[in-house]
């Protein structure tokens, strides 16, 4: 019987140490799972929030949203001073996580005309000649892409030369100074969404 029980209480302890392992990657997996966007002091962080009449408002950062939205999932959109390139995250309520990294739009339908890339970048010099400063070329997306539809949100017509036709862009503040407009203004202008966003408007970012 002692032989026996010993046996028992080894395969208990065996048992108990898989199950609190098991249960501490599974409570880090969940806590994991945030969009965290930390920004250098480079970049210049987007606030505010852009609107689509088909999905409503996407937050650019969780600080003005208030209340306990940044401690569990901090996010925010930013740009980088020296590059122009965008990254981060946005969040909407409808169709969830709007990403801006490079990594999530690499697959895009088209790469840009000024630098050949699906990468969010904003041309920060008005000698950058065409396309003309201040403005944003790239794609973001919904991470909630599908099937049915590839999430992609273009921030540009340059993204497929079609500004003859479609004429519609993202920008930057220009306040004649600063490319990226830290002394004041807003981003301007639409980016679209194909049938599921529509048209999305930066204006009160």
């Amino acid at each position: 019987c002692k032989v026996y029980n010993k046996a028992m209480n080894n395969s208990l302890t065996k048992l108990l140490k898989f199950s609190f392992i098991f249960a501490f990657f599974i409570f880090i997996s969940i806590f994991s799972f945030t969009k965290t966007a930390t920004a250098k002091t480079s970049d210049h962080v987007l606030h505010g929030y852009a609107w689509s009449d088909n999905i409503g408002w996407v937050s650019l950062n969780c600080t003005d949203r208030g209340g306990s939205v940044c401690t569990d999932s901090p996010y925010s959109v930013v740009i980088d001073y020296g590059t122009g390139q965008m990254s981060g995250y946005a969040w909407s309520s409808n169709i969830g996580w709007v990403s801006f990294n490079a990594g999530d739009v690499s697959g895009c339908p088209a790469k840009n005309s000024y630098n050949n890339s699906c990468t969010p970048t904003a041309i920060l010099s008005s000698s950058a000649g065409n396309p003309p400063f201040p403005q944003i070329l790239g794609w973001a997306r919904a991470l909630s892409n599908n099937s049915g539809w590839d999430g992609y949100i273009s921030l540009s017509c340059y993204n497929n030369n079609n500004c003859g036709t479609n004429n519609y862009s993202v920008q930057l503040p220009n306040d004649g100074t600063n490319a990226i407009g830290t002394t004041g203004g807003s981003i301007t202008g639409k980016a679209w969404g194909s049938t599921v966003v529509g048209w999305l408007d930066f204006t009160n970012v």
